[in-house]
C-alpha cells in the first residue's frame, strides 16, 4: 500500500511538471507572436493557470459535522465521501483528479470548471497559432469532457453520483451555482477572478 501511495505521488509530481512546462511553453509562444489572437490566447492561458494553481495550492476548510469517519478520524457532514488517495472526507465529492492530485468537491467546483473551460479555449486557439492539428484534437477531447461535466452538474449530480447511479439531492452541485454563484450578475467572476472563489451549498445537517 505504501508503494502504491508513493507511485501515486510520483505520478502527481510528474504531471505537475509536465503541466507547468506546457504553460511556460504556451505562454512563451503567445508572447513571441504579437497579435490579437495571441493576446486573447495568452489571457485564456493565464486564467487557466490561475485556476490550476488555485486548486493545487488551496487549503481546504474542514466541513463541520457530527459523524466520525472510521478511516480519516475526522468529524464530517453525513453527505461527505471518503477519498482513499487524499485520506480524508470531502463534502459533495465529485471525483479525485490524478492530474491535479486533488479531490474535486464543493470548495473547488468553480476553479475546476474554470480550469477545464479556459484550457479548452487555449488549446483551440493555440492550434490556430501553431497550425498544429494535435492541439485541435486535444481541445476536442477536453470539450467532450467539459460537456460531460456540464451535463452531470446540470442534473444536480456529481460525477461520483452519476457513475454509481445515485440520484442528485437538493444540496448537490448545480451548474447554475458553479457558473454564476447563484446570480447571473456574477458571470464575470469566471473571467475576472480577482477574488477567492468559493461555491457554498446549503446542506442539511
Amino acid at each position: 500500500m505504501l508503494n502504491l501511495f508513493f507511485l501515486i505521488r510520483l505520478v502527481n509530481y510528474c504531471l505537475f511538471t509536465i503541466s507547468i512546462f506546457f504553460y511556460i511553453l504556451a505562454i512563451t509562444t503567445c508572447i513571441s507572436n504579437l497579435s490579437i489572437l495571441s493576446t486573447i490566447t495568452l489571457y485564456f492561458l493565464t486564467l487557466s493557470l490561475f485556476y490550476y494553481l488555485s486548486i493545487i495550492l488551496r487549503k481546504n476548510v474542514i466541513e463541520d459535522g457530527n459523524e466520525l469517519c472510521d478511516r480519516c478520524k475526522i468529524f464530517h457532514n453525513s453527505k461527505a465521501n471518503y477519498c482513499l488517495f487524499c485520506d480524508r472526507c470531502y463534502l459533495k465529492k465529485d471525483h479525485h483528479s490524478p492530474w491535479l492530485g486533488k479531490c474535486i468537491h464543493n470548495q473547488n467546483y468553480k476553479e475546476f470548471f474554470g480550469l477545464i473551460f479556459f484550457l479548452d479555449l487555449s488549446l483551440f486557439l493555440l492550434g490556430f497559432l501553431q497550425n498544429f492539428i494535435f492541439l485541435f484534437v486535444l481541445s476536442l477531447v477536453v470539450l467532450i469532457y467539459l460537456s460531460f461535466i456540464c451535463y452531470v452538474w446540470a442534473h444536480n449530480m456529481t460525477t461520483r453520483e452519476y457513475i454509481l447511479g445515485e440520484k442528485g439531492s437538493p444540496s448537490a452541485v448545480t451548474l447554475y451555482n458553479v457558473l454564476f454563484d447563484g446570480s447571473l450578475q456574477n458571470v464575470f467572476i469566471l473571467f475576472l477572478p480577482f477574488r477567492r472563489v468559493y461555491v457554498n451549498f446549503s446542506v442539511e445537517h
